[in-house]
This record gives C-alpha cells, structure tokens and sequence, in this order.
C-alpha cells in the first residue's frame, strides 16, 4: 500500500494523504448471554492540504482499487476547503521524517483468529456464570494496516494486530442488581483468558451487596489499577496541547513547575515494544519519542500535535486520530505511572463513577467511589476534591506493582481523603 501511496502523493503539492484499512471482529456478551456477533471492514482515506497558511481537510471511504481516484477527489475538496479555512499564520509545514518500525506490534497468529474461536471461549465462560450473577463482555480482534505519506518525503506503514476483552460481573439479588466490578486486557500477540479474568472479578463479586455501607469522614483510601487509569485519562486532557494553548487547562502556565506529589512521576513512550499503543510514527508522520510529562512532580512536556505544537513552540510527535475520519489532534500513547514503594492500605476503590463530570480547565471532580471494599465488605462514598490537590498533598503513596489498563501502565495509589 505505502508504495503506491508514495507514488500518489508525488503528483500533489503540499499534502498529506492518510490511509487505515481496518477489519474487526467483535462478540458481545449481555447478562449471560451472547447478544452480538459482527464482523466488519473499513478503508479510510483522509487528506489535508495547505495553501497560503490555510489548512484544508478531506476525507472518503474507499478500497485498495480506486485508491488513486478516491485521493484525486479529495485534493480537489481539500484545496476548496482551505480557500475558505481561516489563516493558519504558526502552520510551519508538513513534517519529513523518517520512522522506524516498533516490535511487538503485529501477529500472524492473532490476526487470523474467527468470530468462531471468540465465541467459543466467551460461551466457556458463560457457562462457569453462577446463577445469581450476571455477567457482561466484549471481545474483539482487529487488524489495522495504516499508511501515511506526504509531499515532504515522509512515508510510513504500520500493520497492527490487537485482541482486546473487556468484562464487568454483578451481583442479583431480589430483583434488584448490584454495581459491577470490571477489568480490561489488551494485546497485540497473546490472546487474554477470559478465565483468568473471570476467576478474579468472581472473587470480587462475591463481596458485592444490592445497598452498599456508607462511609463517611478523613479516611484512608486505596485506589486500585483500574481506578487509577480513569484518573489518568482525566489527568491526560490538561496535559494536551490545545487545552493549554486555549487556557482550559490548570497547567497552562505551570510548566517546569511542582505541581505534583515528588512521589508522581509520568511519562509517555510510543516506541515501547509491544506497548498497547505503540507507534514509530504518529499519524501526521513525525517521528515518535518518549516524553516525560512529570518528573518528581514537576511538569516538563505536554502533548502535541503539529497544530498546536508548532502554535506553542514545542513541535509534534502526539498527533493521533480518534477516529480515520477526523484530523489528528493531541493523544497519548502509552502513558506510564512510575510505580513507587507503598504498599496497599486502606477501603480498596476499583473505580470513579461520574467522572465524566469533572473538569478538566479547573481539576475539580466529585465521583462516587464504586465499588469498594473495606476488610472485605461492599462500601461506598463519595470524594470531592481537586485533581491536583488528591496527587500532591492529598497522597500518601504509590505502590511498588503495577499493570497495564488498557493503554496506561499503572500502579495503586494511596491517598487520605474526606469522604461523604
């Protein structure tokens, strides 16, 4: 693909085409039962172009064959979309790069696995579900093969394989159905039991009650993995590029500052071997790089892409598409809480419910602590409270084990906080 691309690109004048070819295959399990099987296929192509400091952006379903019209249409959209597009008077250019391949990335024996094998070993679990529970999942295969070229010479192709299962178990009881507890396993080369998970959130579960304790007052609280990952995918938006450079972010003058707990440290590395979100190239074509966004505490980098990099002076390498239909924008890769030397203590939270409420330009959030546990008891609280207060002097720890949840690497963290 990236041959033929390159020589399409050739015949453009400040460009750059960017191709996905997806296949995914998705099994969904639903109170104990399979509800969804689908396989699907998507080409995308998506283009921008600039002219005169004006950006415009493009974008087409398509296939291997028609490849070559379908970017021909697209340039002449994209030229008559930056006619009209404001100036873009920071825009530096289209980058030239050279990129390198990231291992770990693909596998022959995960890319062809069918709809049949996912079946089966989501109907094996299903089938170990005691009756009073129910039983929630997701498991997927995909393969995206991605290529990216531009009239500045970068050209780049990456073939990723990735197999994903997501499970959450409740507890019935009288009609009535308890909060869950989840997990989540991906990778690019080794197919995740959905035994091994079960087996643990089983253990979990059976802690689990219909009308949880209240807990209240200055307490001592553990937040799990899990938790911890949904807190760092809030934290992430104020570290990206465009809610800095618009002032939504309460870091957007805080940089080479403490703002964190010495015991915080995150970094951001797309060149990590078989990383969940590896990549040797971001998908605008510049070459990736660790980051280290907090180093004991103090804030060091941001996210960028080339728009905002280049507005902001701090250059691209994060500019990640959430979707092969929209231009990139500011995103992290695999983004890493180095662990500390705590150990876990206090009621053990695996997840924020509500989160999504929090703000992101002020840091303040109230969630609701569920599910947690207590000496072995279901409990529940909420905690209302600043982002960066709760990981500077809110925080007590960060213990010496981590994991990966999803696409961030995390440990526990211990933290003393007010609960209502």
């Amino acid at each position: 693909m990236l041959e033929e691309l390159d020589s399409i690109v050739k015949g453009l004048e400040d460009a750059e085409v960017y191709v996905s070819h997806v296949l995914e295959k998705t099994v969904e399990v639903e109170d104990n039962r399979i509800v969804g099987a689908s396989a699907g296929e998507t080409f995308a192509v998506a283009l921008r172009v600039e002219r005169d400091k004006r950006i415009g952006f493009a974008y087409s379903t398509a296939s291997k064959e028609r490849l070559r019209r379908v970017v021909e249409e697209l340039y002449e959209r994209a030229q008559k979309v930056a006619a009209l597009s404001p100036r873009v008077d920071w825009w530096e250019g289209f980058p030239s790069s050279k990129c390198s391949q990231v291992p770990g990335l693909f596998s022959e024996e995960v890319a062809n696995k069918d709809l049949d094998f996912l079946e089966y070993l989501l109907r094996d679990i299903i089938g170990k579900v005691p009756e009073s529970f129910s039983l929630s999942a997701s498991m997927s295969l995909g393969l995206n093969i991605w290529a990216i070229a531009n009239t500045e010479g970068t050209q780049y192709e990456e073939s990723v394989s990735d197999v994903s299962l997501g499970m959450a178990l409740s507890k019935k009881e009288g009609g009535y159905m308890s909060k869950s507890v989840w997990d989540v396993s991906t990778s690019h080369s080794k197919v995740p039991l959905p035994e091994e998970m079960f087996e643990r959130l089983l253990e979990e579960a059976n802690m689990l009650k219909i009308r949880p304790e209240r807990v209240r007052g200055e307490r001592v609280v553990y937040l799990d993995p899990r938790a911890v990952s949904q807190l760092l995918e809030f934290l992430s938006v104020m570290f990206a590029a465009d809610t800095i450079a618009k002032g939504e972010s309460p870091l957007s003058d805080k940089i080479n500052e403490r703002v964190f707990s010495k015991l915080i440290t995150l970094s951001d590395n797309p060149l990590l071997p078989g990383g969940p979100s590896s990549h040797g190239c971001d998908e605008e074509g510049v070459r990736g790089k660790p980051l280290v966004l907090v180093d004991n505490g103090v804030v060091k980098s941001i996210l960028s892409d080339l728009y905002w990099g280049y507005r902001l002076g701090t250059g691209g390498g994060r500019g990640y598409r959430p979707n092969p239909f929209s231009p990139p924008s500011p995103s992290y890769t695999n983004l890493t809480l180095h662990a500390g030397s705590s150990k876990p203590e206090g009621i053990k939270v695996l997840g924020l419910t509500g989160l999504h409420t929090a703000s992101s330009e002020t840091g303040d959030m109230s969630v609701v602590l569920s599910p947690a546990f207590e000496d072995g008891r279901h409990v529940e609280a909420t905690m209302s409270v600043n982002v960066l207060d709760l990981l500077n002097e809110k925080l007590l720890g960060v213990t010496s084990e981590g994991r990966w949840v999803g696409s961030t690497y995390v440990p526990g963290v211990i933290v003393r906080v007010e609960l209502h």
